[in-house]
């Protein structure tokens, strides 16, 4: 007889009933809750019957990326480069239309990654990129991505996640071309993998394709209490855990060599976890599961 035969399954009653026999009257089991936020708290006594979805989410392999700060395109393309020999899968740049992509992108090989472009005018620059790219990459397939505020939403780690998730629903139902999510990860580890996959739940029940891109917002790497690697570490995890596009920890901007192993957090998390080698690699946890459909239906209903 195999181990998990031979323990009864028991509904939520059944489990508190013990708990409480378990507790001896120093508290209640049914009034134990976890609190995530207000709105958000339910019994952490949770089995099968109190999950209502338990499928996978298809989603993607999550992308290593870098967010690249410098003060011109030399030195920006500099950065980009010295990232990419440590395994960078995804480069970030702050561009206008005063940029020379020529500089910025000599030695990189956009056939290669994907990049993504922050500016005013996303319009403006698309034009440009395209023609770049029609001089420098005929028939080869690239993906640079371009944010400005009429394609991109910024998910600020200041909004509880409700508010996160109803800024998400009205982005998403307005069914614009190249969609970008940023979302500033937030440290409650579970709750964040849970509205990462709400969030993909959303796209996908509306039929809109979106790039979710995961940032760790400055307080984590400032953080002066606990070692920003810490931090960086379990942000990141949550980010792969998730299931976002790409994932982004310390940028480069003054110090190369924390940029250098916050991305060594991603190769972890990517060769050694093997957190990309399954499809959804937190299906099927309860906790997970409630928290996602809790976040889905405030957003839906």
């Amino acid at each position: 007889m195999s181990t998990h035969q031979m323990f009864k399954k028991i509904n939520q009653e059944e489990w508190i009933v013990n708990a409480n026999a378990d507790l001896k009257g120093k508290v209640q089991a049914e009034n134990i809750k976890y609190d995530i936020e207000e709105g958000l708290s339910f019994s952490p006594f949770i089995t099968h019957h109190e999950v209502l979805q338990n499928q996978s989410i298809s989603g993607p392999k999550t992308l290593a990326g870098v967010t690249i700060k410098a003060e011109n395109e030399k030195i920006a393309n500099q950065k980009a480069k010295e990232m990419l020999r440590n395994a960078a899968q995804v480069l970030t740049f702050d561009v206008s239309e005063e940029t020379n992509f020529d500089q910025l992108f000599e030695g990189i090989f956009l056939d290669m990654i994907t990049i993504l472009l922050l500016t005013e005018d996303a319009l403006r620059i698309r034009a440009m990129i395209d023609k770049y790219i029609t001089a420098n990459y005929q028939n080869k397939k690239t993906d640079v991505r371009i944010a400005d505020q009429n394609n991109a939403l910024q998910l600020s780690a200041d909004l509880s996640f409700v508010e996160r998730m109803a800024k998400t629903k009205a982005f998403i139902d307005n069914k614009k071309d190249d969609q970008i999510i940023f979302v500033e990860l937030k440290r409650d580890f579970l709750t964040q993998i849970s509205e990462l996959r709400a969030i993909r739940m959303l796209s996908l029940s509306q039929n809109s394709t979106i790039f979710i891109a995961a940032i760790a917002n400055d307080d984590a790497y400032n953080n002066t209490e606990v070692h920003p690697m810490i931090i960086i570490n379990y942000l990141l995890m949550s980010a792969y855990l998730g299931m976002s596009d790409a994932a982004f920890g310390i940028p480069y901007g003054d110090d190369g060599e924390s940029a250098r192993l916050s991305l060594n957090i991603h190769n972890v998390l990517k060769e050694e976890s093997g957190f990309g080698f399954v499809t959804d690699p937190t299906a099927g946890a309860y906790i997970i599961e409630k928290i996602t459909q809790q976040l889905f239906n405030a957003a839906t209903t």
